[in-house]
């Protein structure tokens, strides 16, 4: 398959024309290298695009439980400072 993606390029010396075939074959540094050396101005936008991180990183079931413990920690704070103000007003208005 690499090969293919190999004589599409080299057909037209366009990265873009197997640029599917690369990304495809997970093989985005190789991309990059075709895009930094092409001679059009556009290519180089796509070089850095690529350099981005793609990896979806999904939290582990310790962070949801202590993002989990955050939330309940404030909702009682924020109660409490309710629940304070309001005796504070009840006490002075009295």
């Amino acid at each position: 398959m690499e090969q293919v993606a190999r004589a599409q390029y080299l057909v037209n010396k366009d990265p873009k024309e197997s640029a599917l075939l690369y990304i495809a074959l997970e093989r985005r540094s190789l991309l990059a290298g075709l895009l930094k050396i092409s001679k059009d101005e556009r290519d180089k936008a796509l070089v850095n695009f690529l350099a981005r991180d793609f990896k979806v990183t999904h939290p582990s079931p310790v962070q949801v439980s202590q993002e989990k413990k955050g939330v309940v920690a404030l909702k009682k704070s924020v109660c409490f400072s309710v629940a304070q103000s309001s005796s504070n007003l009840i006490l002075n208005t009295s």
